[in-house]
């Protein structure tokens, strides 16, 4: 009896150590499953991270390559995707897959919609991004009036915005503007505030414009350097009158006086004021002359064929006509336009009274990008955020 009693304890002890044993092997299983779980979970965590940033990082090429090299945009088509197969390729450990670029004016620019597909072992992570370009050349579209704050642009009188071609210009506004008298424009208006006498112009007229362009920033070194190196640097003011020949980059670091006739191709950056009291014209359809001016422009009774970039305040009096394009900060047409603004900072003067007959015809021909190398573009992220993500 006693024998029984002890075998039975002994099963059950048995059976005890069985049942607790496997408990705890099926615990130890179902924890290292679960951390198993867990760290491949990370794992895959880690390479959707890096699958976000190699995608990111299709978007940064794009970006840096408009600012680089802002012709190379020319290479797409209006209104479509296209791949940008240079752009895509192996990339911290995964891959750049694909990335697309599409194109669409907007307003004086265009809008640049780009996404991008990164690869990291097996997560992917697809983004988009929208920009909003604005280069030199969107700029210099006939008249382009850029103040740091709006202004009030009242123009009237003797005034006229036409073209040399087939081609339409633009008016850029960062204001209000008002057209009265004699004033016409024949190119399409673009204004950050409102417009009154629409029934003098003849194009497309967009107020309210978000987003509007400023005044460009400028590479100074690089015009600076460049003169230096080929011997066309002043340090004081220069008169320039008669027939000269010009070619290349000349920096001036006080005023700049000049007329007569020029040939060749040249760009003069002139951190004073720029005066042409007599008329400004190339020898020949070949010459092309780009000045870029800190201070302020002024002609009068003057024909200038040049493409002028102000700083300042452009100021045009009796009979003046400027043939290419014209961006400035401020506009004073003698009496027949007055911009109102901050008298404090340039740009933001006032006409002076008197009258005059001041043309300006839009010449894209006279445009020479090399001159503009140092006008620095615009781009600016409207928005970036993953297409499919994932909550």
């Amino acid at each position: 009896m006693i024998c029984r009693i002890e075998n039975s304890q002994r099963g059950q002890a048995l059976l005890f150590v069985v049942l607790v044993t496997s408990l705890v092997l099926a615990l130890t299983t179902g924890v290292l499953e679960v951390a198993g779980i867990h760290r491949r979970n990370i794992q895959y965590q880690r390479q959707q991270v890096q699958a976000y940033y190699i995608a990111e990082a299709g978007i940064e090429r794009v970006i840096a390559r408009i600012r680089e090299d802002p012709r190379w945009l020319d290479g797409f088509g209006w209104g479509r995707d296209e791949t940008v197969t240079e752009l895509t390729g192996p990339y911290a450990g995964g891959e750049i897959r694909k990335v697309t670029l599409h194109k669409s004016a907007d307003g004086p620019g265009l809008k640049i919609e780009v996404t991008s597909l990164g690869k990291f072992v097996s997560a992917q992570k697809t983004l988009k991004a929208t920009l909003y370009y604005v280069s030199v050349q969107n700029l210099l579209g006939g008249l382009s009036l850029l103040p740091p704050t709006p202004l009030d642009l009242d123009i009237r009188g003797n005034f006229s915005l036409m073209n040399t071609g087939l081609n339409r210009g633009k008016l850029l506004l960062n204001g209000n503007l008002t057209l009265s008298g004699s004033a016409y424009v024949d190119a399409d208006v673009y204004v950050s505030g409102s417009v009154e006498g629409w029934d003098k112009i003849e194009g497309q007229v967009y107020t309210n414009v978000r987003d509007f362009p400023r005044f460009p920033e400028l590479n100074l070194n690089y015009y600076e350097t460049e003169a230096r190196q080929a011997g066309q640097y002043y340090s004081g003011n220069v008169t320039l009158s008669g027939t000269g020949v010009y070619t290349g980059v000349y920096y001036v670091k006080g005023n700049l006086t000049f007329s007569g006739t020029y040939s060749g191709q040249a760009t003069f950056v002139v951190e004073g004021d720029v005066s042409i009291p007599r008329d400004l014209l190339p020898a020949s359809s070949y010459d092309r002359i780009t000045i870029i001016c800190l201070g302020d422009v002024d002609i009068e009774n003057s024909q200038v064929k040049a493409i002028i970039i102000a700083g300042g305040t452009f100021h045009a009096k009796g009979n003046a006509e400027l043939e290419g394009a014209l961006m400035a900060q401020g506009l004073n047409f003698g009496g027949l336009g007055i911009g109102e603004g901050d008298g404090e900072s340039r740009g933001g003067g006032r006409g002076k009274g008197g009258g005059g007959n001041v043309t300006i015809r839009y010449n894209p021909q006279l445009i020479e990008l090399y001159s503009l190398i140092g006008v620095l573009p615009q781009l600016k992220i409207l928005s970036w955020k993953e297409n499919y993500p994932v909550f």
